[in-house]
């Protein structure tokens, strides 16, 4: 965590591979060990416990974001989670973070579904927003109904949106085309990922 913030407040632009390598340091921090099984993948619904018109990554959705309320359009995949109030309790986590809504289990357990941060722009899903639109293997269970896609993609538009808030510019045009992903070999596999690109080295 500490990295993100490092490189938050100080306005860092590093080399690719620098970034690349310190993100791989970076996954699973921020739920380590979790808090215990977790259903697998399935699609579920939300319960804000914070009004989600007075959310950052919510509120750009108004009304309609009660709708993840009523519909299971949430894309689940993973075997841990946080209970909220282990999350609330976890100093580290508490002190950046507060979670805006969550998710339960067919058992009745909660599970932290989404968080952010009132300092910095730190957000996050435990579920795949993704999903809707790319994957769809009929025996992981996607809402891929028009509504489910159009409420997802949200969250890609959002992410963008706070990339664009970052001052710092990658160079010219000509030197921006030898790094972008499409020089990278794809992989479309009708496995989990739907589509793969390959990073032989950083």
């Amino acid at each position: 965590m500490q990295i993100l913030l490092n490189i938050n407040e100080n306005h860092i632009l590093e080399p690719q591979n620098e970034t690349l390598a310190k993100l791989a340091k970076v996954n699973g921090v921020l739920f380590p060990g979790g808090d215990g099984d977790y259903l697998e993948y399935g699609s579920m619904s939300l319960e804000f416990v914070q009004d989600p018109r007075h959310t950052k990554m919510f509120n750009w959705l108004g009304e309609e974001a009660f709708l993840f309320e009523n519909y299971n359009m949430t894309y689940n995949a993973h075997h841990q989670g946080m209970n909220p109030e282990k999350f609330k309790s976890d100093k580290g986590l508490s002190e950046i973070f507060h979670h805006t809504a969550i998710s339960y289990m067919p058992d009745g357990r909660p599970f932290v579904a989404s968080v952010e941060s009132d300092k910095y722009p730190f957000f996050g899903t435990q579920f795949h927003p993704e999903k809707a639109a790319r994957v769809y293997r009929e025996d992981l269970y996607i809402d891929h109904s028009w509504l489910s896609i159009n409420l997802n993609k949200h969250f890609a538009e959002y992410f963008v949106y706070q990339t664009r808030q970052n001052p710092n510019n990658y160079g010219t045009y000509s030197e921006t085309q030898r790094d972008i992903i499409q020089n990278y070999d794809l992989i479309v596999s009708d496995q989990w990922f739907d589509t793969v690109y390959v990073f032989k080295q950083f």
